[in-house]
Order: C-alpha cells, then structure tokens, then sequence
C-alpha cells in the first residue's frame, strides 16, 4: 500500500479527527473510507483549482492596462470568478497587498488606492 503525506487545513484536520473518533476506526481508514465514498458518489466534488498567488498578482496588474483611467476598481473585478473562488481567505490578503505594492510600486504607478469598502476590500483608481 502506498503512503501519502499531504497538507491539510487545520479545521478539516480537526472535523476528520474528531470523526474517525466517533466513529471508533483509525484515521487513516477514516480517510481511505471517504475518499472511496466520495469518488463514488454520483456528483463527485471537483477539485479545487491551485491558483498561484504571484501569477495572478502580475495578471491583475496587467489587467489594471484596460481600466480606463479615472475609473474606479477592485481586485476582484481584475480576476476571474474561478481564480477568485479557489483562493482562501488568507490567500486573498496575500494576493490584495501584494497587487497594492505592485500598482503602486510602478514608475509611474498605474493605479493608486482609494479606500475600503463596508466589504472591506479596497478600491482603487486608475491612474
């Protein structure tokens, strides 16, 4: 039988833990009974999409190009629904301060930030 190590969120460690304890078995049968369950099912749960951080940094900033200048926008409106949906929440920090440090890093910058929302997301502003 093979070994597999893998990364887990520390939630999801926690609720399979806590699972293959009431349930009396080992984790690692825990685990081996539900992906079995899982790939047999009728809807099977896609695959969440890995999205790199710095790849999408530098194509919202490219994006930033076909803003008209004036115009108001954030990040999210520079990514696409997939890409922003398979990001975490940290991640998204990750991805919004290092656009801002991007944008406004450029000689001359090509937009500037403006303020946050109720959301708290930013909004910035071509420039």
């Amino acid at each position: 039988m093979a070994k597999l190590f893998l990364e887990v969120d520390d939630a999801l460690l926690a609720r399979v833990l806590s699972e293959s304890q009431e349930q009396e078995i080992s984790l690692d049968k825990f685990i081996s009974e539900a992906l079995d369950a899982a790939l047999a099912s009728p809807n099977p749960v896609p695959a969440k999409k890995v999205v790199n951080v710095d790849s999408l940094i530098a194509s919202a900033v490219d994006r930033v190009h076909t803003k008209q200048i004036g115009s108001e926008f954030m990040l999210v409106d520079l990514c696409t629904d997939e890409d922003w949906e398979a990001l975490s929440g940290g991640e998204r920090k990750s991805l919004g301060k290092g656009f801002r440090k991007a944008v406004e890093g450029m000689k001359p910058p090509v937009a500037s930030y403006v303020r946050r929302t109720s959301a708290n997301k930013a909004v910035y502003k071509r420039v």
